[in-house]
């Protein structure tokens, strides 16, 4: 979601020293490698902390992004092959005093923001490459008053691998969807936008589901997603609610999102509800089913399993914890990358396609201003080394017509619902749902050491 940029533009309308490529603090044991960016680099001519984790990251892995609209005002990019960072700005090259905030990038290093063009001193959607801002188009309904500002400009927010599809928002007072296709602009006009509008957090790499929030003029932010130019709400405030929802709780402690899609569907994500409960749930894109769980994933961790996370709390207090979620249960991030390097993430924010990389933040202390979060890197070169006890333990997979195929087990096969009434059994590896109600089930099965995992599936 969109920050409010104003506190950054002081420090960008300052001169700058030419761009210049910044690297910190590097650890490596084997494979793993960390690159923590908490130390002060230098800014406006003076030294100066990121304070920011990073958004995004190129599927290749090769590239990830942040801007800092708190401390430093920096947009800047990390580039593997070089594990360091690169301040960039609004104009061509290393032109100075132009600012830009950047939010994704592609797989050949394109980058998607908002800058301000020195043409015409306006703020617009665009895309970076080979040293050079490009304008995307604009509804004709956009006033050039609402590109007068970085806060309330238009901006690109998402980008496929391939570079072909961006999307972003506009609007000065309410966020309107829009989207570009090989640079053509696409419209959602029948997006109903409710007073403050939709953010979008992620999207399938065909642009044709995307995933994120929506917030109203009552603080609440709702989980949703936009398919085929339909927005849906995972969870909706009864319908007339004012200020408050029925029970007395205020709107403004709805807070949740929608975090993660990936390429099958499935979406991601929790929220503080009516009742100030904290639920997380997956839900189907494909089919509308929703289940409700215990985590939210936020990237895939390769051979099918996910990075993950555990959100509790409710309101504007909430925490989560990392994890990998595989097919059999839960394993840490150190155990999932056999490293005893210390992977200092509060949050991840996101990971590469082959989950060989991830990104998100860690807390450092930055003098008078106190704690911040700062930007944090992993890398894992050799995934084929990754978690051993994963590859000894049993895995499963369901086909779309509800038949699970269960490998490596020894003995009986079981299936429970919710309720934990047994609705199903098998010995040879393969247990038939089909004629079973679409939801979430339990399956438990027994490796050949003895040992037993519980499996989440959803039908």
């Amino acid at each position: 979601m969109r920050k409010t940029l104003l506190s950054a533009m002081a420090c960008l309308t300052m001169a700058f020293a030419p761009v210049q490529a910044q690297n910190n603090v590097k650890t490596t044991d084997g494979n793993v490698t960390v690159y923590n960016f908490n130390q002060p680099i230098t800014i406006c001519g003076e030294d100066a902390i990121l304070a920011a984790n990073f958004f995004s990251v190129s599927g290749n892995g090769e590239y990830a992004v942040a801007y800092d609209d708190f401390l430093s005002g920096a947009s800047f990019l990390w580039t593997r092959s070089t594990g360091e960072l690169t301040i960039l700005y609004g104009g061509e090259g290393d032109e100075e005093n132009v600012p830009c905030y950047i939010y994704d990038v592609a797989n050949d290093g394109t980058v998607v923001g908002v800058f301000q063009s020195p043409d015409d001193n306006l703020c617009h959607p665009g895309y970076y490459k080979d040293g050079k801002w490009t304008a995307l188009p604009l509804p004709e309904t956009v006033p050039e008053s609402d590109m007068q500002y970085m806060a309330y400009a238009p901006v690109a927010t998402l980008i496929s691998d391939d570079a072909k599809v961006i999307t972003g928002v506009w609007g000065g007072g309410v966020s309107h969807p829009m989207q570009w296709v090989d640079g053509q602009l696409k419209e959602f006009p029948n997006v109903p936008i409710r007073n403050i509008g939709v953010y979008p957090l992620s999207m399938k790499q065909d642009g044709s589901v995307i995933v994120g929030l929506a917030a109203s003029e009552f603080g609440d932010h709702l989980p949703m997603y936009i398919k085929d130019g339909k927005l849906t709400y995972i969870y909706d405030t009864p319908e007339g609610a004012g200020n408050e929802v029925p029970g007395g709780v205020s709107r403004a402690m709805m807070l949740g999102r929608t975090l993660y899609i990936d390429e099958a569907g499935m979406a991601y994500g929790y929220l503080s509800n009516e009742n100030s409960q904290l639920v997380q749930f997956c839900l189907d894109t494909n089919t509308g089913v929703k289940v409700e769980t215990d985590y939210a994933a936020v990237g895939q961790a390769g051979g099918g399993n996910l990075y993950a996370c555990h959100f509790s709390g409710s309101g504007e207090y909430i925490s989560s914890t990392q994890f990998v979620k595989t097919a059999d249960g839960e394993l840490s991030l150190n155990e999932y990358w056999n490293t005893q390097l210390d992977l200092p993430f509060i949050g991840i924010q996101a990971s590469s396609a082959d989950g060989s990389v991830l990104i998100g933040g860690t807390y450092t202390t930055a003098g008078e201003m106190g704690v911040v979060v700062t930007p944090v890197v992993a890398v894992c070169e050799s995934l084929t080394g990754i978690s051993q006890a994963v590859a000894e333990r049993p895995h499963m997979a369901i086909s779309p017509n509800g038949v699970i195929n269960v490998s490596g087990h020894q003995g009986a096969i079981r299936v429970f619902n919710v309720e934990g009434k047994q609705v199903a059994t098998a010995t040879q590896g393969q247990v038939d749902l089909s004629q079973q109600p679409r939801g979430m089930y339990l399956l438990q099965v027994s490796a050949a050491n003895g040992q037993t995992s519980t499996f989440k599936v959803i039908r």
